[in-house]
């Protein structure tokens, strides 16, 4: 696809379409994180490291501990 750039304001800039965001699972308003490797513009989604706070907010402080498998013996570990 071929697109132009062009001047807004004080910068450069091109228009995206639809199809190629969608494609790319970027939305309108998302941050993203632009590099360029080998002479090429690389455009990736930016996430945000979440804070421990943000991480946390949903937790309630009560924690139910669950048994799980560590699979079978091998050795002498069994007492």
């Amino acid at each position: 696809m071929l697109a132009k750039v062009q001047k807004w304001g004080n910068s450069q800039g091109i228009r995206i379409p639809k199809s190629i965001l969608e494609n790319a699972n970027i939305s309108s308003d998302e941050d993203l994180d632009i590099k360029v490797v080998d002479g090429c513009i690389i455009l990736e989604p930016f996430h945000r490291h979440q804070t421990l706070k943000e991480r946390l907010k949903d937790y309630d402080g009560n924690y139910q501990c669950s048994e799980w498998d560590t699979g079978n013996s091998i050795g002498r570990e069994v007492l």
